[in-house]
């Protein structure tokens, strides 16, 4: 998205209704407005908060630019232009939903936070993320929302691992794979998971360390040892399974 182009989109206001309105939303946070813009590629939300609105104010707190590929939001408190990256779960000081005490209930449950304006705006919003949207989904579009900004998170932090790995596997290309020469020692003589140390418990509570490397299921290996403690040497036979 080009982050000139939306930025001199004029900043919204509040309409005479939506001021009428907040008066009547009890304990909510905000309201919502939503258009298609830049040939309905892009959704715009444009956010009220609910208390500035019962004081008369009438600029929006802040507003967010999604299209199918990314999202980003533009911080309308202050007059210059500031762009936020973090997702609706991650910002500081907004919520979709309070977690609060029902009194009728008597018991805990969520509360949705946003109030979109009309049924109309609704539908656009369902419509732009119906890919994201499931029929049982408790908070409408807003878990669709949740799901995409979660989605695109992903991507993000996706490309900024590669550009770590990218520096490694250029530093990392030279190095060829180990010559077979090299696997076959592994198997035969170094440190594999095919080596096994077998300890056997014998009279008066004395041990001794059978070491067996086996590199075939249907291979008997034997190997001699010298017990430290019984100061004998002693054999014993396994396969593999």
């Amino acid at each position: 998205m080009e982050k000139r182009k939306l930025s001199a989109i004029p900043r919204p206001i509040a309409t005479p209704e939506m001021i009428e309105i907040a008066d009547r939303l009890g304990d909510m946070r905000h309201i919502v407005t939503a258009e298609l813009i830049d040939d309905k590629k892009i959704l715009l939300l444009n956010f009220f908060e609910i208390q500035a609105l019962k004081k008369g104010k009438t600029e929006a707190a802040f507003r967010t630019f999604l299209s199918h590929e990314d999202y980003i939001t533009q911080d309308l408190k202050t007059s210059k232009t500031k762009w936020l990256t973090a997702s609706f779960h991650g910002m500081y000081n907004f919520s979709f939903t309070d977690y609060v005490w029902n009194q009728q209930e008597h018991k805990s449950s969520y509360r949705l936070n946003v109030f979109m304006r009309s049924d109309e705006e609704l539908k656009i919003v369902k419509d732009f993320f119906r890919e994201y949207s499931m029929p049982d989904d408790e908070y409408g579009p807003w878990t669709g929302i949740h799901r995409f900004q979660q989605e695109v998170l992903d991507k993000r932090l996706a490309k900024k691992h590669k550009k770590e790995t990218d520096k490694i596997d250029v530093i990392m290309n030279p190095i060829k794979d180990a010559p077979k020469e090299f696997f076959d020692w592994v198997w035969d003589t170094g440190m594999s998971f095919a080596r096994y140390l077998i300890y056997k418990e014998v009279k008066k509570a004395r041990h001794y360390v059978s070491v067996h490397i086996v590199r075939k299921p249907e291979l008997w290996i034997e190997k001699r040892f010298v017990c430290g403690t019984m100061r004998k040497e002693s054999a014993h036979s396994v396969v593999a399974e």
